[in-house]
């Protein structure tokens, strides 16, 4: 598959195998995703298991669960994405959870992230090199709908 916006350009080929567990059903994506940005950069995705859950009563929602992989090819740095499993007594409000980390190109840790992907996602920087005070900042990404998508509250712990 191919799709095409203002900047950027994505091709995808693979398949989904899925499994039946009872009560919920889980979607295995495999195959690859690649992204290309106006500014060269070539961003490989490797996506998490996805389950349909309560199939059978209840309310049914879709979970992302596992290890989502993200490459930029150019420069081999990467972002490793845990998505969390959230419990069958928490509702809503325990579902969505992701946490992060983010490594140069020799595979050091320069960032973590942590948040809920459908709210906000935290960008906890730990990259050497920046001004006074750029060790330990958060850019907390709000309102990820796309209309508010850009919106970005920095705090300095």
């Amino acid at each position: 598959s191919y799709a095409y916006g203002a900047g950027w350009r994505t091709t995808a080929a693979g398949t989904v195998k899925n499994k039946f567990w009872g009560k919920s059903l889980e979607l295995i994506a495999e195959g690859t995703e690649v992204v290309e940005l106006d500014t060269g950069d070539k961003y490989n995705i490797v996506k998490p298991s996805s389950f349909m859950r309560n199939l059978l009563a209840g309310t049914k929602y879709l979970e992302h669960v596992g290890e989502m992989t993200i490459t930029n090819i150019k420069t081999d740095e990467h972002l490793v994405i845990q998505f969390k499993e959230g419990s069958m007594f928490g509702g809503a409000a325990n579902r969505n959870h992701i946490e992060g980390t983010v490594y140069d190109a020799n595979q050091a840790k320069v960032g973590f992230i942590k948040g809920r992907w459908d709210e906000s996602v935290a960008h906890i920087g730990t990259r050497k090199g920046k001004g006074p005070g750029e060790e330990g900042k958060v850019e907390v990404y709000n309102n990820l709908e796309e209309k508010k998508r850009d919106e970005i509250v920095t705090v300095y712990m």
